[in-house]
């Protein structure tokens, strides 16, 4: 009997834990582009969801801001002025020095695109105009598959 109290316990704690993890407003996601609309309508949509959104306009904004502050997320433009997203992505994981995940938008034809995202481990490309719908899901998703422990072991990214 007192084992399974103090297992329940120890469950009602782990949950207590990830309901304080999955607050939105815990987690900091980087917005890259430098069309001004596109950067506004997708902050717009992450901060009402609740999440912490820094936001930048070239890569070198954003490898600014991530020398600077912890983020969980990032989310760049394809073409960007000073560097491709790609690239930017692969800069960004170098300075923080950890496998953060990056989404990658673009106005492009897909197919090309999405094989150097894939070969980069590159969480998702999305077509613009960005639905916001999937890309909140996207979001979502990846820090769940990057950030929470049992879903690693799920066969995520």
């Amino acid at each position: 009997m007192t084992n399974r109290a103090v297992s329940k316990e120890q469950s009602l704690q782990a949950s207590s834990r990830m309901v304080k993890l999955w607050r939105p407003d815990s987690w900091f996601i980087l917005v890259t582009d430098d069309d001004s609309p596109t950067r506004t309508t997708v902050a717009d949509a992450l901060t009402t969801s609740g999440y912490q959104i820094r936001l930048a306009s070239t890569a070198t904004e954003s490898f600014e801001i991530a020398r600077h502050e912890y983020l969980h997320l990032a989310i760049l433009d394809h073409n960007l002025p000073d560097l491709t997203g790609l690239e930017a992505a692969r800069l960004l994981r170098q300075i923080t020095g950890r496998p953060m995940p990056c989404i990658l938008m673009s106005g492009e034809r897909l197919e090309a695109k999405l094989l150097e995202s894939v070969a980069l481990e590159v969480w998702q490309f999305m077509p613009k105009p960005v639905d916001l719908g999937f890309l909140r899901r996207a979001v979502h998703d990846a820090l769940v598959k990057h950030y929470v422990p049992d879903s690693r072991s799920e066969g995520g990214q």
